[in-house]
């Protein structure tokens, strides 16, 4: 595998373009269609959110507080912060993991328009 591909950037500065222009046409429709799911994407993290809480912190962490430390209360509040940890941590991913997606649609829109101007040029 040659060096250039095994190189991975450390950071996004490294890949993204110097000024980036403005959008054209079909990179805007690619970004438009990608953001359709994106309050799909937020109603299902309220609703696992509260699922996750509701469930893992005061159901199981309060049988938990009863069954082991006599009702302090302790487990079920260690339960749900790690909860709220985990859920905001798997948010952050699918914010990040679609951001990558809008980027990578838009690059190949653009792309894409690139070379359909080159073979009108020829």
């Amino acid at each position: 595998m040659p060096e250039e591909q095994r190189k991975k950037p450390h950071n996004i500065e490294e890949t993204a373009p110097a000024q980036p222009g403005p959008l054209s046409a079909k990179a805007k429709a690619a970004l438009h269609g990608t953001g359709a799911g994106s309050w799909q994407a937020m109603l299902a993290f309220g609703t696992s959110f509260a699922v996750r809480v509701g469930v893992l912190g005061f159901w199981l962490g309060g049988w938990i507080d009863r069954r082991f430390f006599g009702g302090t209360g302790y487990a079920a509040l260690f339960i749900i912060l790690a909860v709220i940890i985990y859920s905001f941590i798997m948010l952050y991913r699918d914010v990040m993991r679609q951001d990558r997606r809008q980027r990578r649609l838009i690059a190949a829109a653009e792309q894409k328009e690139r070379a359909g101007r080159q073979r009108r040029d020829e």
